[in-house]
């Protein structure tokens, strides 16, 4: 079965956070972490390729924190998936960094699915660079309810708690 993985998804997922705090700046990993509900442990191995990728930068200090290196209409989801784990390759004979080795499949040359991988991955990949964090951002913000981290760890949510909702639902906050 194929799968994105949790770096995958979390990278996305805390640029997003990044990409929706834009206009604040420097925003703290700790605030994404529980936004995310994700450890901040797990979060600061993430933006070690994604600042050596140039997609955030870290500013130190009071106010200090990770933010986007660009606009968020600049960064794509293929961006961050190429930073964290390379290009997206279903199989290793459709990777084009392959190109100069020799063949390592006896079936390479004739093969009856390699078409097959070469079009999933052309098809995966244009649509991550297809879509922005600006696109994502927008979306996640229309539909965003953030409950405090204890109440869902504890499993009851109680909704005089819930906090975050988002006036495009209809929900008043609080």
């Amino acid at each position: 079965m194929m799968r994105v993985s949790t770096k995958i998804d979390y990278g996305v997922k805390a640029m997003v956070r990044l990409a929706l705090a834009y206009d604040e700046g420097a925003i703290p990993l700790n605030r994404v972490a529980e936004e995310e509900r994700v450890s901040l442990a797990y979060l600061q191995q993430l933006m070690i390729p994604l600042k050596i990728g140039g997609l955030v930068r870290s500013v130190r200090g009071a106010k200090g924190g990770y933010r986007l290196a660009q606009s968020p209409s600049e960064i794509t989801a293929g961006d961050v998936v190429e930073a964290l784990e390379g290009p997206f390759v279903p199989i290793f004979c459709v990777d084009p960094a392959e190109g100069e080795r020799e063949l390592s499949c006896v079936f390479e040359l004739s093969c009856s699915t390699r078409h097959l991988w070469e079009r999933v991955r052309e098809q995966v990949n244009a649509t991550l660079f297809a879509v922005t964090l600006e696109e994502l951002a927008r979306r996640e913000g229309r539909f965003q309810v953030i409950l405090p981290r204890k109440e869902v760890l504890a499993g009851s949510l109680v909704s005089s708690q819930a906090i975050g909702a988002t006036e495009a639902m209809g929900v008043p906050a609080g």
